[in-house]
């Protein structure tokens, strides 16, 4: 019998250390990422995932039909105080649904360099073909395609972010 209360007390401590144990751990963690987030924001580094040289990418608009034939202008908003004029800006665009490369449209006359604290390029909208089926449903599926920029000061390491556009599916409806 005491065997027993032993073992049923054994139980419950395990049943209640177990979620307390891993909250603690959880919480904890989750604290000291924070903490090393904001750190992050703070300080000086191209790391940084807010990108302190580069203020803002803006693409104008950020909604697109997926046909090929609309363009966005693309803006690179720069820190004046850590990126002088005359720094390279590189465009790039990058998928995250896997939109094959072909289809992502492309970025024309960029700028290439800073100049009062901006710089400029023009999207050309992507295709993201859909079937009949997938038109006509309540959710047709979006394409999304992120714009980067790359800004590097002379002698400097890179700052880089991103925008993304959405590009709404187009396709045939049969009768």
């Amino acid at each position: 019998m005491k065997n027993a209360k032993i073992k049923n007390s054994c139980n419950y401590l395990k049943r209640r250390f177990i979620p307390l144990f891993t909250l603690t751990v959880l919480f904890i963690s989750v604290f000291f990422a924070g903490v090393s987030c904001i750190d992050g924001v703070d300080g000086n580094s191209s790391d940084d995932p807010f990108g302190n040289r580069i203020v803002v990418v803006a693409v104008n608009p950020d909604i697109q039909s997926g046909n090929g034939s609309g363009d966005s202008e693309i803006q690179v908003l720069v820190n004046p105080d850590t990126v002088p004029d005359g720094s390279t800006v590189l465009f790039e665009l990058n998928s995250p649904n896997s939109l094959p490369s072909n289809l992502r449209g492309c970025i024309t006359d960029a700028d290439g360099f800073i100049a009062g604290s901006e710089a400029f390029a023009n999207y050309l909208a992507g295709i993201n073909i859909a079937s009949g089926a997938e038109l006509l449903s309540d959710e047709p599926p979006i394409a999304t395609v992120n714009v980067a920029a790359t800004v590097t000061p002379p002698g400097e390491n890179p700052g880089s972010n991103f925008d993304t556009v959405i590009l709404t599916p187009v396709g045939l409806i049969p009768p």
